[in-house]
């Protein structure tokens, strides 16, 4: 109520801050920290809020969360390396996370690191279960 029909983006903060300092997987209130973050620009904050969340759930939910953390790299910190070091990281641990694929694809097109994106290509091609997605990801090769 305090962020969403008050605004007091402050006192609605320091409520998230405190949920998550008892619970750091509170999925609710790292959404709701996300959004005082978004609206006050501190994407640090944000991202050692998903740092500690991403510490705290199982392994299965942590690779989802690492991909937000180089999200908040690409897009709002404007750090593309960054965000495909993270990435990079996270793809040795989960090779086949379509998510880290996909973004991976995105930022070495940017970086203009082709030979790489044909090695996402050709492990997406790999993964492709329809003949429809195998044709795109061939056209694009």
């Amino acid at each position: 109520m305090l962020e969403l029909q008050i605004n007091d983006i402050g006192a609605a903060r320091q409520l998230y801050e405190m949920v998550l300092a008892e619970d750091p997987s509170h999925a609710r209130a790292t959404e709701g920290f996300g959004r005082t973050c978004e609206k006050t620009g501190d994407w640090a904050g944000y991202i050692k809020v998903l740092e500690a969340r991403r510490a705290a759930v199982r392994e299965d939910e942590q690779i989802a969360i690492t991909v937000k953390i180089a999200e908040t790299h690409e897009f709002n910190m404007n750090s593309d390396a960054e965000a495909i070091r993270i990435l990079e990281a996270a793809r040795q641990q989960s090779p086949d996370y379509f998510d880290v694929l996909k973004a991976l694809d995105r930022l070495y097109i940017k970086a203009g690191r082709y030979r790489d994106v044909v090695d996402v290509l050709d492990k997406e091609l790999q993964l492709a279960t329809t003949p429809r997605q195998q044709i795109q990801l061939l056209e694009r090769i």
